[in-house]
């Protein structure tokens, strides 16, 4: 599958992931491209503490 990601992309990652209560900058560490259940799933650190979360890819929006 294709995606318009890439490694070390900065992105914000969703609150339905995070639980907080904005979305949250980060950058990808991780693209899995053939998940077979989920398809594409992103992996990010957030920049403000640094906690890891993955998820597919409507879950992440780049930033501009």
């Amino acid at each position: 599958m294709e995606t318009n990601f890439s490694l070390n992309d900065k992105v914000y990652v969703s609150p339905d992931l995070t639980h907080h209560s904005n979305w949250e900058p980060a950058q990808i560490i991780d693209i899995e491209t053939d998940n077979p259940y989920n398809g594409i799933v992103i992996s990010a650190k957030l920049n403000s503490d640094g906690d890891i979360f993955f998820g597919r890819k409507e879950n992440f929006k780049k930033m501009n």
